[in-house]
């Protein structure tokens, strides 16, 4: 070999290290014994003839008679001479000022450099210069004899007086003139990048078959590339072959025959972008290996004999980038891949690779001396690294082995599609381990989204899947039915430790909610298929550190639940939702919403535990089912908002039992119910146990039924118990069946709080001690009312069990609430056609205390009992009744309208109930403070009238005012008994007690007191059937004198009367 003599230091490259983006410390290992070796081919023996030939710089010449053709081999060339073949010194290693440096020579277009080594090995030593391919074409005809294993190729090299040289570098002089090179049995060493190339060929000359074309603007078979400082082969927008030799034996790459190693930075670098080629491939690399070599002629070091045949990748063995939308494929099998500083395969916007049947070992493993340990401190990477990737993980990208890589895994993020003959579509995922002692194959990590828009997902028993992205699955299903799955962060270390790594550096403990996306599944509210694809099945399964666990919109189904004998599933802590169902009917049951490991340091779930809108989503199969009995049930520790919340349940059927909720919508949040349900029609509620919950910065009740309608509280909503929670009710309004009132406690069953409109469907009881609270809402009853000692009051007056001031319903203005006042609510609307009694009772702060309409049905009986029961508070009247009523005892007090106000108009007397009373106030009625009349009866033509033993105070008009008591209706004549009342205090200008329009005895009217009414009297007019011993009235200040007579209109006495 004819090579010049060293003379010049390593610091030649270090000083333009700059130029390269490589630092000038790099750069120094590089050039160090613990960097790149040189490796040496084997001594050849050329004729004495033969002279070296030194290369000029610019354009070569070509051979005698073709212009076309430039003919390098070992003997013969058009300079005359033959090997080596010595380049120029490049501007870079130049130390002389007397010498004019040369870049690189140059192969123009239509001129093909041929590299015949056919007559022997061929040599080119550059000091520094590259062989540019501008527009022309490089090949490289080496061989091997499989017989005799002889090897005949072609080395290019760097001078030993030069650090190194510019390798080659393919580019087109113009868009007819685009450079291509193909290259076999070649070893390109000590170069900067070995190849670069830029030309956007797409078709080149096969260098083992010349008269055959390849579909790549380069082609590299069975060659050897490295040591490189910085790439091996750098690639833009032209498509790349590389293809090495298959080991039979173990049918992977044979170690020897198609090599990469020794580069500094990238082995492969392919850039893709727009403005590329369309191309069956972008490349193909087959049966290559990297980070691992052995010169063509070595005998003493088998290929893959460690450590002499070690070698190293400085960053990714291949890194391949794609920026247009549709790139064409990459191709790499049977390939190994030892040592990569960062990645063993790195591909970003790649479309449908196939990666198949490649081992990866000691890639990313953080080790400063992979040649030495595959353990060390530093970032640890995956075998592969597919991101923003369109991949088929199923046929296309199988088959990989590893270990010892940082991460034995393939780290995806992107779109997963299947081949077009696949069926059924179905990606299964892999678990990634990392087993230092044999290779298996690559499992999965998910660096961002992964997306699935249609087939299945399958998830194995005991897998563990961890992203930091999130799991979209769009008209795709998840089949996660074989227990024992983990859904975790890519920070989460089960089964592989994963953090810290190149993905996630930071590894806090506990880690938060909030680390990746969560499952998403999207359906279809107008595509019946892509609905019916869209499925969840969740078994005995663990969702730790998402955004939202799982959110699936207009889906088929999503079924949460556990196996018998497996671990129950598990969800939390996630950011916000647990669960999330849109326009889906759901089943979760025996789940725990909580922390991996002991209590939640807040929440476990950030917003919701388990959310369903039905809102606009028509009939749903199955709706919304939480919980069950046994094992089914659930356990919720901890939610900002509702454990379980939903919203449009109107026409679905609901079904909530045996769960456990614990601190939902707790102190340090804004507040919330344990359950709340909005529009349920088809509920089912049962054994739910609340506690703690509700006592955030407003206050909650542990249930709250917005709007609930059909509500059964017989049965299918009992069973409903709670401690510890800011109203330790069920809230609601609605409509209900037949209801049996529970009062609030501060523990056990859940008592009733009512916060709207109310119709009871039935009868309505309330028993002794019972407390009703009821906010901005009328109770309307189409049943009995059964009342005993019995409170009905705004949920403003505050009690030890119901402390309603701070909360949803009574909020703080100012930090100050509203006092109780009349009209808080509306007041007890009763059915006419019922026997409705109270009986020591009290009703206050409504808008009218009781009303009650005009009896439909015949006979009539008592409708309306009121037993020593008190009416308080109200803005109208205290009772209003169109139907008979009798009162004993009680008092009405401070009603904005009348006490009581009867009104019989309409009501025929033939029609009311044998031993039925239409009107009765008697047993020390009192009547104080109404804003009109203390007591007002009209239409009681027919009708047998007693009021008797009533006091009445402070009217805001009469007493006492009844009209057409004791007359005549038909044939029926009614009756009137008025004894024994007091009046006082009546207002101004208006008598105690008025009869307008009486007729009947006046002995059955005698007895009445009063004083300091505006007139002390009885004011009357119409006709007595009895002798009349006239009364005058006079103003007086005794309660205890008599009340006189004033004759408002005409007087008739009977005849025969005085």
């Amino acid at each position: 070999m004819h090579r010049l003599k060293p003379v010049s230091p390593a610091s030649l490259l270090l000083r333009d290290a700059w130029k390269y983006g490589l630092g000038v410390g790099i750069a120094a290992v590089l050039l160090t014994s613990g960097g790149v070796d040189r490796v040496q081919s084997p001594a050849h023996v050329l004729a004495d003839s033969v002279l070296p030939t030194t290369v000029l710089c610019g354009d070569i010449p070509t051979d005698p008679g073709n212009p076309h053709t430039a003919t390098w081999t070992a003997t013969s060339s058009p300079y005359g001479t033959g090997s080596p073949y010595n380049l120029p010194v490049s501007s870079t290693n130049n130390v002389d000022p007397n010498v004019v440096p040369c870049d690189a020579i140059i192969v123009p277009p239509d001129v093909t450099l041929k590299i015949d080594a056919s007559q022997g090995p061929v040599q080119i030593f550059s000091h520094g210069a590259a062989i540019k391919v501008d527009g022309g074409h490089l090949v490289v005809t080496g061989s091997r004899d499989v017989v005799t294993g002889e090897v005949k190729s072609a080395l290019f090299d760097a001078e030993p007086d030069v650090a190194s040289w510019d390798g080659i570098v393919v580019t087109a002089r113009d868009s007819t003139h685009r450079g291509t090179a193909s290259l076999a049995f070649a070893s390109i060493q000590h170069a900067l990048n070995s190849i670069t190339i830029t030309s956007g060929a797409t078709t080149t000359v096969d260098p083992t078959d010349l008269g055959s074309q390849l579909p790549y603007g380069l082609a590299v078979i069975s060659s050897g590339i490295g040591p490189s400082y910085f790439d091996g082969i750098d690639a833009t927008n032209t498509p790349v072959l590389v293809k090495g030799e298959l080991d039979p034996a173990t049918d992977r790459a044979d170690g020897k025959f198609g090599t990469v190693n020794n580069i500094g930075s990238q082995g492969i670098k392919l850039s893709f972008d727009g403005s590329a080629p369309a191309v069956a491939a972008a490349l193909d690399v087959e049966n290559v290996t990297f980070g691992s070599s052995v010169p063509f002629g070595e005998t003493s070091c088998l290929p893959l004999q460690v450590p002499c045949s070690a070698g190293s990748i400085g960053n990714d063995a291949i890194l391949a980038t794609f920026t247009s939308s549709n790139p064409p494929p990459v191709i790499i099998n049977k390939s190994r891949f030892y040592r990569a500083g960062s990645f063993g395969v790195e591909l970003s916007g790649a479309n449908r690779p196939v990666i198949k049947d490649n081992n990866f070992d000691c890639n990313g493993s953080g080790s400063p001396k992979p040649k030495d340990t595959c353990v060390g401190p530093g970032l640890k990477y995956s075998a592969i690294y597919l991101n923003n990737a369109t991949a088929d993980l199923e046929t296309s990208v199988t088959n990989n082995v590893g270990h010892e890589d940082g991460l034995d895994a393939i780290a995806f993020s992107g779109t997963i599609v299947y081949g077009p003959t696949v069926t059924p579509q179905v990606l299964t995922w892999k678990n990634a381990t990392n087993d230092p002692s044999a290779d298996h194959l690559l499992g999965y990590l998910l660096t961002s989204d992964l997306n699935l828009n249609s087939g299945t997902l399958v998830v194995p028993a005991d897998s563990v899947v961890k992203s930091k992205g999130a799991i979209n699955l769009t008209g795709a299903a998840l089949k996660a039915s074989a227990p024992g799955s983990v859904f975790t962060s890519l920070r989460d270390n089960l089964n592989i430790k994963s953090c810290p790594s190149v993905f996630v550096q930071s590894c806090p403990s506990p880690l938060p909610a909030g680390e990746w996306g969560g499952i998403n599944l999207v359906g279809s509210s107008t595509d019946a298929t892509m609905r019916d694809a869209t499925i969840g099945t969740i078994n005995s399964a663990a969702i730790r550190y998402a955004t939202t666990g799982v959110h699936i919109v207009n889906g088929k189904s999503l079924t949460i639940t556990s196996s018998p004998g497996s671990p129950r599933s598990f969800i939390g802590p996630t950011f916000a939702d647990g669960v999330l169902a849109e326009g889906t009917p759901i089943a979760v049951t025996g789940t725990t919403f909580s922390c991996p490991t002991g209590p939640c340091s807040g929440p476990s779930s950030g917003n919701h535990g388990i959310l369903a809108d039905f809102r606009g989503a028509g009939p749903l199969t199955g709706g919304l089912k939480v919980g069950g009995a046994g094992a089914a049930n659930n356990t919720f520790e901890g939610s900002v908002n509702e454990a379980i919340g939903g919203v449009g349940l109107a026409g679905q059927a609901v079904d909530i039992e045996n769960n456990e909720i614990h601190n939902a919508g707790a102190a340090g949040s804004a507040g919330s119910a344990g359950i709340y349900l909005e529009g349920a029609d088809k509920l089912t509620l049962k054994g739910n146990n609340v506690t703690g919950s509700g006592s955030g910065n407003v206050h909650y009740p542990a249930i709250w039924l917005n709007a609930v309608s059909n509500a059964d509280f017989s049965g299918p909503i009992s069973g409903n118990t709670g401690s510890g929670n800011a109203l330790n009710a069920i809230a609601f309004h609605g409509d209900t069946k037949k209801l049996d009132w529970q009062t609030v406690h501060a523990t056990g069953q859940l008592g009733f709080i009512v916060d709207g409109n109310l119709l009871v469907a039935g009868d309505l009881t309330l028993a002794s001690g019972d407390y009703a609270p009821v906010q901005a809402g009328t109770i309307t009853v189409k049943g009995a009312l059964t009342s005993t000692d019995a409170d009905l009051t705004s949920l403003k007056e505050q009690t030890s069990s119901v402390v309603s001031c701070g909360s949803v319903f009574v909020p703080r203005v100012s930090g100050v609430c509203a006092p109780e006042s009349p009209g808080d609510w509306g007041g007890l609307v009763l059915d006419p056609d019922q026997a409705n009694r109270l009986t020591t009772s009290d009703v206050r702060y409504a808008a009218t205390g009781v009303s009650i309409g005009s009896p439909t049905l015949t006979p009539v009986g008592q409708n309306l009992t009121l037993d020593h029961t008190n009416i308080k508070y109200t803005t109208a009247d205290g009772v209003s009744t169109h139907s008979p009523v009798s009162i004993t005892g009680g008092t009405f007090a401070n009603n904005g309208g009348r006490g009581i106000k009867i009104d019989l108009v309409g009501l025929d007397p033939t029609i009311v109930a044998p031993g039925a009373l239409p009107v009765t106030v008697t047993g020390g009625t009192t009547v104080t403070g109404s804003g009109q009349d203390g007591i007002l009866a009209v239409g009681l033509a027919g009708q047998q009238v007693t009021v008797q033993d009533a006091g009445v105070d402070h009217a805001g008009a009469y007493g006492i005012n009844l009209k057409d008591a004791g007359t005549t209706a038909g044939s029926i004549a009614g009756h009137l008994t008025l004894k024994k009342n007091t009046v006082t205090n009546a207002a101004a200008t208006f008598a105690a007690v008025y009869l307008n329009g009486f007729t009947g005895p006046f002995a059955d009217i005698r007895d009445n007191a009063g004083a300091s009414n505006g007139l002390d009297a009885i004011a009357f007019h119409g006709t007595v059937t009895d002798d009349l011993t006239w009364i005058t009235a006079r103003k007086t200040g005794d309660p205890m004198r008599p009340l006189g007579y004033l004759l408002d209109n005409t007087l008739t006495m009977q005849s025969g009367h005085t």
